[in-house]
Order: structure tokens, then C-alpha cells, then sequence
């Protein structure tokens, strides 16, 4: 295999949660129930781990834990003073994670009640908690509203901002008051939240380049809210009959940071709020836009540059100038509609990642205004660009019944598209299973995409000059999902009951392991943390 050095991102897959252990006589399992097995219909570990600068982050969740894995195979259980984890997240400079989770207390101050199970039920209480992690050590914590399921970070990693994404779940119960307007800022440095009310259901969370302020969009509201002091600036009322509800769907800053330009669900409307002097116009489209995307000339940062607008329902996309009138500067029709945009340096990349049986991908070069139509076989799942933007690699979804022959095969198997930026080339490959994570990779060897997959014990990489040619790394174990260390070396996580993540290194092609991680959760522990200070 040619050592690789590689950018990947995440793509996890959850373990199967039913695990059946047999267990030894002897030690280190002196402790174990008494019983000759344990049955949990739960996961001993969570594989949607985090990368950090000190090591690789994982949650428990029989056991309730977090662990910090390092890829010499140590571990150690982080002390989150009884938070059990729900969540993890890094910062943008992988120096810090932020855990949500809740920890337990019992209103009956009994000093005999030492544990949960002890606990009478109406007085056992569960409290959401936030808390900040840095080099394995709790640096501090939040209190958190039991509804908080979503964290955003400002883009240098000064601040946090919580909040309730409804797309991550639906509230399962009501502890407390809920106030469904609010958003939760907290510094990092010290883990004092401040709560703002923003407007009903907050949905999507933008920050200025120079990450002075958010820009919070809300249901029929958007609001600026000042980082320094946490302070709401601005509202722009999205509507000014209270019987009327608008709800964002997509939203996009100006590289000046001057506008907000709000796309609404179900409406061919644009909203242009005006961050300098406050102020709203409405552009009229032909459709509700599906995806909004800016673009500046990279090498003119007094460019205002354009703002494209694609359309589920039109083989089309606009280009509105990036001036205060926002005029419709050109419409280029397509042969099918696009859902997606992706944007290189020069050009703009779109697709339709709907399921449905449209396979046209087109690149458009803003300075040429050339448009490049590519076709692939299957209808594309996903598309990502090469670092250089000279390649573009799309995983291609099943459709059986679709063809005869041959294109039956080729139809009803997952695939890749591989996309040459620099001609009109398009290859559709068929792969042996459902990928569960793929990356590229530049060097001066080439361009390669690195691809795993479901079941499979192994890494394959694609010269994507040469999609034909592809080698395999024996895995120990079938992968689960991809990701990088800050540092650029490669990790995968695997199906292992009780832990198993390798690490790749690019600059030599050597695997090592790291294993075993989970057996904390061999050994749970119920005891009532914070034992007297719920009060305090």
C-alpha cells in the first residue's frame, strides 16, 4: 500500500446493542454479578467517538462513562463527577470536548441511601449538565435545560452555543419549565452559560467570520446576539401578522458579513436582512429554494461575489449578486434539478441527493461561465470535493429493478462515482457493500480515495486517475466508521463487543491497535455522586 497522507471526517455507525458475555472464574472479574453470564440489550461502547489532541474519546452507556483511549492501547475513565454522557463534541481546535449528559441525586436526604437503586423512585431526580473537558480532566460545567440536544461552536472555539434541534430528536419528557425559546451561550474558558431568549424553536446557528456575533434564526424571528457580552443586538421579524408562522429553512452570510439571506420552508421568498443597518428586503424567486450557496472570487476579497440558489422542483439555479439590491444576475438552465451545492475555489459543484432516479451532477466554473454536465449511474447519496478541488467522489445509492443485463448489476449495488474536475469524465464503480466511510486523499503520489464498508474487513484505496485500480489493507475487524486525529493520521473504529479502534498511519501504511476499552462497562457502579450537594 502507498503511505497516504489524508483529511477524513466522520461516519459513524451504531454497534448492534444486543451482547451476550461469558464470563471467567477468576480475576479480574472478582466483582461480577453472581452469575455465570451478563445479558444487556446495551452497547458497552458508543463507536460515534471524538477525536481530540490528547486521544480518542468514548462513551460508555451500560457503564455511564467516558473513557480517553490513547493509540499506544492505554485508557482511562475521565472523571465527569457522576455525568453520565449522552453526547460528546469536540471544539474547532480539537483541544477541548464537551460532553452533555445528566447525573443522579435523591431528594430523600436519608444518609443509609448511598445508591440509585436505593433511591425511592418519586425522589430520584436525573440533572442535565454540561461539561467541559480538556487533556481527560473535567475543566469545568454548565447546568443545562434537559431539552438541550444540539451544540454549535464559534469558528474559534471561544464559545458554545446550545440548543434544541428538533431534526436530532423530539423532546421525550418535561423536567422543570421549558422555555422553547431559548439558546445557551457558554465561554469555553469558563463554562459560565448565559441563557438567551431568541424566539420559538431556535433552528440554525451562523457566526460572522470575525466571530464578534451569532446570527440565530428562529421560527418567524432572527436575532444577532453580541459574543462578548451575550446580548441581543438585533431582531428582524420574519413576519408581522402573529396568526402567520415562518419557519427558516437554510440561511447563508456574505463574505463581507454585511447580509443574512434566508431561504423559508414552503416558500419562494428570500429574505436579505441587512446586519449593518438593520433592515429587511424580500427577493422573489420562482421556487422555495433547496440549498443556498455564496461565492467569492478567491483572490478579490473586495469581490461581493454571488449568491447561488438551487431548486428541488427546477432544472435550474440562479445567481443573485452580492450588492444591496440582490438582483437575479443570471439563471442557467439543466437537464434536472439539483438539491446540493458544493463549493470549490472557482466553481461550484451540484447534485440531487433526493433518492430519486436523477443522475446528473454539473460543475460550474464562475470564471469561464462554463457549465459541465457529469452522469453517473446511480442516483448519488453524497458527493465530496478533493482538498485541491481537482477530483470529486460520490457514493451511489442502489436501485434495483431500475435496468436489464448488465445495468440490472450495476443498478442494484451500492457504488462510486469519481468525477475529474479538469474534463467531462465520470466513472461509476460498483462496490461489494454499503460504504460507511469514504475519504480522499492528495499527495504527491496522486489522488485516492480511501473507502470502507459495511462487513468488510478491509481498507480500499482508489487511484482515482486509474478507478480501476484499487488495493486493500487487511482490518482487524469490520469497520464501523472513519475519522482523523488532529494530527492527520487516520483512525477506524470496528464491530468489537468490548472496544476496538486502529489507527492508521499515512506516512508508513502500519496499523496498530487500540482494544478493550469498554470493560469498565463489565462493572457498573450506581452510587449517588455529589452525595449532599445537591442542596447547596
Amino acid at each position: 500500500m502507498t503511505p497516504i497522507p489524508f483529511h477524513a471526517g466522520d461516519a459513524m455507525r451504531p454497534l448492534t446493542p444486543s451482547l451476550l458475555l461469558l464470563l471467567t472464574a477468576c480475576d479480574p472479574f472478582a466483582n461480577w454479578p453472581d452469575t455465570d453470564h451478563l445479558s444487556t440489550d446495551r452497547a458497552l461502547w458508543d463507536d460515534d467517538v471524538v477525536a481530540a489532541a490528547d486521544g480518542m474519546y468514548v462513551m460508555l452507556p451500560r457503564a455511564g462513562e467516558l473513557v480517553r483511549v490513547q493509540d499506544d492501547g492505554s485508557y482511562e475513565v475521565v472523571d465527569l463527577d457522576g455525568l453520565q454522557p449522552s453526547r460528546i463534541e469536540p471544539d474547532p481546535t480539537g483541544q477541548r470536548v464537551v460532553v452533555f449528559g445528566t447525573w443522579p441525586s435523591c431528594d430523600d436526604d436519608d444518609p443509609k441511601i448511598r445508591h440509585v437503586s436505593e433511591c425511592p423512585y418519586d425522589e430520584l431526580q436525573w440533572n442535565p449538565e454540561l461539561a467541559i473537558v480538556e487533556d481527560g480532566k473535567r475543566i469545568g460545567a454548565a447546568e443545562m435545560p434537559s431539552h438541550m440536544n444540539d451544540i454549535v461552536f464559534s469558528p474559534d472555539g471561544r464559545v458554545a452555543v446550545a440548543f434544541h434541534n428538533e431534526d436530532k430528536g423530539a423532546i421525550t419528557e418535561t423536567q422543570g419549565i421549558v422555555d422553547l425559546t431559548q439558546v445557551i451561550f457558554i465561554p469555553l474558558d469558563t463554562g459560565e452559560a448565559t441563557s438567551v431568549s431568541i424566539g420559538f424553536n431556535p433552528s440554525d446557528i451562523l457566526f460572522t467570520d470575525d466571530g464578534s456575533a451569532a446570527v440565530v434564526m428562529s421560527r418567524s424571528q432572527v436575532v444577532v446576539v453580541d459574543l462578548d457580552t451575550f446580548t441581543k443586538t438585533t431582531a428582524y421579524p420574519l413576519t408581522l401578522d402573529p396568526d402567520q408562522s415562518v419557519e427558516p429553512a437554510d440561511a447563508v452570510l456574505t463574505p463581507d458579513g454585511d447580509y443574512a439571506l434566508v431561504a423559508i420552508e414552503g416558500a419562494s421568498e428570500l429574505y436579505v436582512l441587512d446586519l449593518a443597518n438593520p433592515s429587511i428586503t424580500i427577493e422573489t424567486l420562482e421556487s422555495p429554494p433547496a440549498d443556498l450557496a455564496v461565492y467569492q472570487d478567491p483572490n478579490d476579497d473586495s469581490d461581493p461575489g454571488v449568491t447561488l440558489v438551487v431548486y428541488s422542483d427546477r432544472a435550474s439555479f440562479d445567481m443573485l449578486a452580492n450588492d444591496n439590491a440582490f438582483n437575479l444576475e443570471d439563471s442557467i438552465e439543466l437537464d434536472d434539478p439539483v438539491t446540493r451545492i458544493l463549493e470549490g475555489d472557482d466553481f461550484a459543484l451540484l447534485y440531487n441527493d433526493s433518492g430519486r432516479s436523477l443522475y446528473d451532477v454539473y460543475r460550474y466554473d464562475f470564471a469561464a461561465g462554463d457549465l459541465v454536465e457529469y452522469v453517473v449511474d446511480n442516483p448519488v447519496e453524497s458527493m465530496q470535493l478533493s482538498e485541491s478541488g481537482e477530483w470529486a467522489v460520490g457514493v451511489l445509492t442502489p436501485e434495483p429493478g431500475a435496468g436489464t443485463g448488465i445495468d440490472s448489476y450495476q443498478d442494484a449495488n451500492w457504488g462510486l462515482a469519481v468525477l475529474d474536475m479538469s474534463s467531462d469524465e465520470a466513472i461509476s464503480l460498483v462496490v461489494e457493500a454499503e460504504p460507511v466511510g469514504v475519504e480522499l486523499v492528495e499527495n504527491e503520489d496522486g489522488a485516492f480515495a480511501l473507502v470502507l464498508m459495511d462487513g468488510v474487513d478491509q481498507l480500499y484505496t482508489v487511484n482515482l486517475a486509474q478507478p480501476g485500480a484499487a488495493t486493500a489493507l487487511d482490518l482487524p475487524a469490520p469497520p464501523t466508521g472513519i475519522g482523523t486525529l488532529p494530527d492527520g493520521r487516520f483512525y477506524i473504529t470496528h464491530q468489537s463487543s468490548l472496544g476496538l479502534i486502529s489507527f492508521l498511519d499515512p506516512a508508513t501504511g502500519d496499523l496498530t491497535e487500540a482494544s478493550g476499552f469498554a470493560t469498565p462497562s463489565l462493572f457498573t457502579d450506581d452510587t449517588l455522586p455529589r452525595r449532599g450537594e445537591e442542596n447547596q
